[in-house]
């Protein structure tokens, strides 16, 4: 998780980014540690509910972190959940977009949707989506200290100084973790869209 949050501060310089699924059942903290990601990753933003256009506009306009909460209904086949898809199978490459027609003028705009992206749901997901992130299904803990913790709000002075630091580290490191990214070599077995997933966090 924390190599994840230092890349998302990289991930343009990447072809693909892989996508965090937590899941779990109900009081695990799944939407803590989405809270977590949001405060840390660049430019992060936590959704709950949010429309397909809202997602997509997002990953335009900023690039950054997509922290998407309750989508338990990843796994069905409604009109809603397609139009998720669309964003969601093509937001892990760096060319992925959505085309979509303006009702009011007619013309056909292009949206980009890469950026790195935190889905929580308690089910799973469609196979093609499960094949684009990497799960983690979170167990409710028995600590009473620990599930009682709160997670500050993104805005809060506590969380500038991480970000703060994880700007500079892009800022000052960029090119050399561009180059070794773009020379990196599969010495780990991982095969096919394991590799392209796993490449830009091992760099």
């Amino acid at each position: 998780n924390t190599v994840w949050d230092i890349g998302t501060y990289f991930h343009i310089l990447f072809y693909y980014y892989p996508y965090i699924k937590f899941g779990g059942l109900k009081g695990t903290g799944k939407s803590k540690a989405g809270a977590v990601h949001a405060a840390i990753g660049f430019n992060g933003e936590l959704f709950a509910k949010a429309t397909p256009a809202s997602i997509y506009r997002f990953a335009g306009d900023t690039r950054g972190v997509q922290v998407v909460d309750e989508q338990e209904r990843l796994s069905s086949e409604s009109d809603e959940m397609m139009a998720y898809y669309q964003v969601f199978n093509s937001g892990f490459q760096s060319n992925g977009a959505v085309i979509v027609t303006n009702t009011d003028s007619m013309k056909v705009d292009k949206w980009p949707t890469y950026c790195p992206k935190v889905i929580i749901a308690i089910w799973g997901m469609r196979e093609t989506l499960a094949d684009r992130a990497d799960e983690i299904i979170l167990l409710r803990s028995t600590n009473q200290t620990i599930t009682n913790r709160e997670v500050p709000p993104p805005e809060l002075d506590r969380w500038r100084p991480i970000r703060d630091n994880l700007y500079l580290l892009m800022l000052q490191n960029w090119i050399e973790v561009k180059e070794i990214y773009e020379n990196l070599t599969n010495e780990y077995e991982f095969e096919g869209r394991r590799w392209n997933l796993a490449k830009p966090l091992i760099a």
